[in-house]
Parts: C-alpha cells; sequence; structure tokens
C-alpha cells in the first residue's frame, strides 16, 4: 500500500467563485445584423495594411530604381508610371487611415456585448 502525504496541499488555497450568469435573449436575424455589422467596422479599422504595403512597394521601386526603355515604352514614361502609383497608393494610404480613425471606437469585444445587450433600445 502506498504512502499517504502527511501534508494537506489546499490547506493555503483561496477558493473563489464566479457562478453570476446573464442571459440574454436575442433573434438569431438582430444578431446577424449586429455581428455583421461589428465584423465590417473591424476590416474597415484594418483597412490600412494593403495601401501601405503597395505604397512602400511602390515607394521603393520608384527610389531605387533605374529604368530603361521597355516594350517599346521610354524610360521616362516608366518613371512617371511609377511616381503616379506611389502619389495614389499614398493617397489612398491617408484615406484609409483616417477611416480607421474613425472606426477606432466601438471595436472592442465588451462594447459588442454591449451593443447586443441594448440592441433593442439602438
Amino acid at each position: 500500500m502506498a504512502n499517504r502525504n502527511p501534508f494537506d496541499l489546499n490547506s493555503g488555497c483561496v477558493n473563489y467563485t464566479n457562478i453570476n450568469q446573464g442571459f440574454i435573449h436575442i433573434t438569431e436575424d438582430k444578431l446577424k445584423v449586429i455581428l455583421l455589422e461589428h465584423r465590417d467596422k473591424n476590416s474597415q479599422f484594418y483597412s490600412w495594411t494593403t495601401p501601405l504595403g503597395i505604397f512602400v512597394s511602390c515607394l521603393l521601386a520608384t527610389i531605387t530604381s533605374t529604368f530603361e526603355d521597355m516594350w517599346g515604352i521610354p524610360a521616362s514614361t516608366w518613371d512617371a508610371i511609377f511616381i503616379i502609383c506611389t502619389v495614389g497608393t499614398g493617397i489612398w494610404f491617408i484615406y484609409a487611415g483616417i477611416c480607421a480613425l474613425c472606426n477606432i471606437k466601438g471595436r472592442k469585444i465588451d462594447d459588442l456585448i454591449e451593443k447586443i445587450k441594448n440592441s433593442e433600445s439602438a
């Protein structure tokens, strides 16, 4: 027979009880609408990453490249194309950044739960 441990390992433990529960009653279609709105808000918040990547790529290509005549298009035209792409994606990045800052509020899980709870009054 095995020896029993003479020490009580639970003697210094504190037990916490967290059994409070709240029930939220909501229809399926209302929940779908709220979740879709929340998903759209999150996707708009992170929409700045794509234009940033394209902007950095175009900027680096414009700065570091020496363009040559290719496919019958002169080097100066290639340079102009990359400058226009860089400026365009820079403007797109600024616009996406402003949209992200406008959508920063209400993105947390707690905000989503509050919206679901108060969906009747919203």
